[in-house]
């Protein structure tokens, strides 16, 4: 079970972040490749205030969704 979440979280993580993702397999094994010019500055501000705000605060899930949802309106709506 940690596995398949380990996964997902990998995969969600490399296709929000970058545009951009090619799939390679080798034998047995799919290997995502992101195409770093397509990297997404916003989305890594936005994960690491995520990040800074739950674990070094510890404000709670509801509070920092409603404080990066608002965020990332602004950030697409052009600030």
């Amino acid at each position: 079970m940690v596995g398949v979440i380990l996964n997902l979280s990998l995969w969600f993580g490399l296709h929000v972040m970058f545009g951009e993702v090619t799939r390679q397999e080798i034998g047995p094994f799919t290997l995502w490749q992101p195409e770093l010019a397509t990297f997404d500055w916003r989305v890594a501000v936005l994960t690491a205030l995520n990040g800074f705000l739950l674990l070094r605060w510890h404000w709670s899930i509801g509070r920092v969704l409603a404080i990066c949802a608002g965020l990332a309106r602004l950030m697409v709506d052009g600030l």
